[in-house]
């Protein structure tokens, strides 16, 4: 029994693992074919990362982040 319910744990697991996140953006630019959005994330991907765990540089590569996707917004219609 103990058998049985770990495997089935693990399929669970698996599926979960699997199954894309329709939720973020990067899937949404991606669909949509979008290389403006596309290059907003990649942007804001690189500046974040450079800024360690220095929350106002966070906060401010995703100002630039935001300010950039709103000028591809129209490019999603």
């Amino acid at each position: 029994m103990r058998l049985a319910l770990r495997l089935f744990a693990l399929l669970i697991l698996l599926v979960i693992a699997t199954v894309p996140n329709f939720t973020s953006i990067t899937t949404f630019a991606e669909e949509g074919g979008n290389p403006c959005l596309e290059g907003c994330i990649n942007e804001e991907t690189s500046c974040t990362g450079g800024c360690g765990y220095n929350m106002s540089c966070i906060q401010n590569c995703k100002k630039q982040y935001d300010k950039c996707a709103a000028g591809c917004a129209p490019l999603n219609d």
